[in-house]
């Protein structure tokens, strides 16, 4: 399982993806920053923001297996309710397509604790550390 941030590249990979819900996440605020006055966009982005952050912070939680799967597939369901929903939109309709079109890629974390849903800890990881001052 490979957690990429949609680059068309890893389409090649040879293993299972799963897109990175931070990307994701940054998008929806990207919108909302876009159209800070729009209803619609207001509304969208206030609902599907708090759930992506929702399931990045899942898997930090000291939950047992039973409950952490009960949380994991009720936060799908609502993730799924909110991008299935009419908009008018374009913006939003641009990222209800993301999931729409690659469920496929999304939802691996929602049966399978040991995936992540974002690749920050590995973007952490290949950061250039800064040196120490001297």
């Amino acid at each position: 399982m490979l957690v990429v941030d949609r680059y068309s590249g890893y389409n090649r990979a040879p293993c299972a993806l799963q897109y990175c819900y931070a990307h994701l996440h940054r998008e929806g605020e990207d919108l909302g920053k876009e159209c800070p006055e729009d209803p619609e966009v207001g509304a969208f982005t206030g609902t599907l923001i708090p759930l992506l952050a929702e399931v990045m912070h899942l898997q930090r939680q000291p939950l047992a297996d039973p409950d952490y799967y009960a949380a994991a597939a009720a936060l799908h369901q609502q993730i799924v309710a909110a991008v299935e929903a009419p908009a008018r939109h374009l913006g939003i309709r641009q990222i209800q397509g993301i999931f729409r079109e690659h469920a496929a890629r999304l939802y691996h974390w929602v049966t399978d604790r040991q995936v992540p849903p974002d690749n920050n800890r590995c973007e952490r990881e290949l950061a250039p550390r800064s040196s120490p001052a001297r």
